[in-house]
């Protein structure tokens, strides 16, 4: 790893004990050549940006933060179920869940980044007929 890069070890924050697991790999890859963070992996599309699922990510996120200090985060925003991020067939869903991806992350403490992968539902083969 060179300096200047970040390097995001896979997380889900619903779950204190996984955030554990996680920053046990963030500390053993934390070299002290470059920075080491968590990609926050969001389940349950929508669900798990709102209500409950968020206070708790939220609370274990903090307690977190409060042992060892901030890192850095990126938010993946879930593609399941399916119809939560369809630009396709549901635009303006799709906005909104992003939206509430990009507050999700903004709510996180020290710096955090929000990422939206799409997946095309259709073969290559489907796709060329």
């Amino acid at each position: 790893m060179t300096d200047g890069t970040t390097l995001y070890v896979p997380a889900r924050a619903e779950s204190m004990e996984d955030l554990e697991t996680s920053l046990g790999f963030v500390s053993l890859l934390n070299s002290g050549r470059g920075k080491v963070g968590l990609m926050l992996v969001i389940r349950g599309g929508k669900r798990g940006l709102r209500g409950e699922a968020k206070e708790r990510q939220y609370a274990h996120i903090a307690a977190l933060a409060e042992r060892h200090g901030a890192l850095p985060m990126i938010v993946m925003v879930s593609n399941l179920p399916l119809a939560d991020l369809d630009f396709y067939h549901a635009p303006e869903q799709s906005v909104e869940h992003v939206r509430s991806a990009i507050d999700f992350a903004a709510g996180l403490p020290g710096r955090s980044v929000c990422r939206c992968e799409t997946h095309p539902r259709e073969s290559r083969n489907h796709a060329r007929s």
